[in-house]
């Protein structure tokens, strides 16, 4: 969660990128020694490589953009793909955001729904960064795979429309494909 306003201290897990300019406060770590999280000090929250401005139409959140750590991977390695949101009023009740691995056929072949950071605390304007997480599945064909979002509620399950800026409306955002490699 990056507060709005953009100066704040920031709650990272120890493999997500710093906002620009950012500065190590804390490090915290196991007793293993293995990071736990970092409290990093920044004046504005990172963006999305690939932006976009989506509103919903059911939900208090707008799609912002997404990044995707790499184009392809092979079968059993892990994708991570951050999506960024804008929170538009303060939630009141529970949510999900999604972010499904699509297979050829469009079916999900790996779910990555979640979220990251609970809504006590947020406040409209705020940038919530989610992070996905995707295990290719070993009995993956080879070939082209695509990514999607979506947000829900989770008490009902029920999917949030969102709309594009000229009027097109959906229960998923589909983002960018992936080639699945043996």
């Amino acid at each position: 969660v990056y507060p709005t306003g953009g100066q704040g201290r920031y709650v990272l897990s120890p493999d997500t990128d710093w906002p620009d300019g950012g500065t190590l406060t804390l490090e915290a770590r196991h007793t293993d020694g293995q990071p736990v999280y970092v409290i990093v000090e920044a004046a504005e929250p990172p963006n999305a490589a690939h932006a976009a401005e989506i509103e919903s139409v059911d939900g208090p959140l707008s799609f912002l953009g997404f990044e995707l750590d790499r184009p392809q991977a092979s079968r059993g390695e892990e994708l991570v793909l951050s999506t960024f949101w804008r929170v538009e009023r303060v939630p009141n009740r529970p949510l999900s955001l999604m972010a499904h691995l699509m297979g050829p056929d469009g079916v999900p072949v790996a779910v990555g729904d979640g979220l990251g950071a609970p809504v006590e605390g947020w406040a409209a304007g705020d940038t919530i960064v989610q992070r996905h997480r995707f295990s290719v599945p070993e009995d993956a064909p080879p070939g082209e795979y695509w990514l999607q979002s979506g947000a829900y509620w989770l008490d009902t399950t029920e999917r949030w429309l969102f709309q594009d800026k000229n009027g097109n409306q959906s229960d998923r955002l589909p983002l960018t494909t992936v080639q699945i490699r043996d």
